[in-house]
């Protein structure tokens, strides 16, 4: 297996789906794959339908709101797809939808390649631990498919593989990989990226209450959890516990403070698991011990 750089001919040869990853167009530096897909889309004939485009390091890479994605461990994989879905995903919940499929295709994955522990986080993440394993985001292509009811859409997906985050000062304590999970067993990023492939050609067809009902029987956040939540137009933030997932992919929580119901989406919340610090005191004596 080469370590350093992605090898598209085995790829191919391991590729099983249909359409997804049947084009790919790969380089080993570029300022963002996001970018560089919706470019390459409008010629419909030449970079159709699943078509991917990958590199192994991104200058410009971004997640959700604009957030930065540090994408220049090579390694890993940093890769956009071309889709042409119905004009929902014109829509925010149109594309929270794509997300969340992209999301599940990815986590059947990484269990497969032996991770048990991962769990999709809301709205876009997968987490191994508390760490960031995987990210994705959807843009709206603004680009009607001719000739067709379908319009363009861009799925970005990062996923931490090979790259050795815990050597990183900077991400140690954000990120993690599957060479970590997998106690320094490399994976094959070639066949990796096909079981990506397959998982998601399935679960892209899979209609939308099949997907929010497993994304919400495996999310991280289950019903009465403790979070912390960040008011991302307002910088505010607030203890709170977790009640559910709305059909619209709001999220719902009652702030702890003062017993609020509340409820936004993704652009308005940002929501992680409350760190709780306890502290085990023994008090020692000849006749007795206790622990406060």
């Amino acid at each position: 297996m080469n370590m350093d750089r992605f090898d598209v001919d085995s790829f191919n040869k391991l590729l099983r789906s249909s359409k997804m990853g049947r084009k790919i167009v790969y380089t080993d530096l570029t300022g963002s794959t996001m970018d560089d897909a919706r470019r390459l889309a409008h010629e419909v004939m030449e970079y159709p339908h699943g078509t991917i485009v990958i590199s192994e390091q991104q200058t410009k890479a971004r997640g959700a709101r604009d957030h930065k994605w540090d994408a220049t461990n090579t390694g890993n994989i940093y890769a956009s797809f071309v889709l042409h879905l119905s004009p929902l995903c014109k829509t925010f919940e149109g594309r929270f939808d794509v997300e969340v499929a992209a999301c599940l295709a990815v986590f059947q994955v990484v269990q497969k390649f032996g991770v048990k522990n991962v769990v999709p986080k809301w709205p876009n993440d997968l987490w191994v631990r508390g760490h960031k394993l995987a990210g994705f985001l959807v843009e709206d292509g603004r680009f009607d498919i001719p000739g067709t009811t379908s319009c363009l859409c861009i799925l970005g997906m990062g996923i931490n593989v090979n790259a050795d985050v815990r050597r990183s000062n900077e991400l140690q304590s954000l990120a993690t990989s599957l060479v970590c999970e997998r106690g320094g067993q490399y994976v094959n990023r070639e066949e990796f990226l096909a079981e990506v492939c397959a998982s998601l050609e399935q679960v892209l067809v899979k209609n939308r209450e099949e997907n929010f009902a497993t994304f919400l029987k495996e999310n991280l956040f289950q019903t009465n959890c403790q979070i912390s939540v960040s008011n991302n137009l307002s910088g505010k933030v607030l203890d709170g516990m977790f009640m559910a997932i709305s059909n619209n992919w709001d999220v719902k929580f009652i702030d702890t403070q003062n017993g609020e119901v509340m409820r936004g989406n993704s652009i308005m919340y940002s929501i992680r698991p409350k760190v709780i610090n306890k502290i085990l005191i023994v008090f020692a004596s000849t006749h007795n011990s206790r622990v406060a």
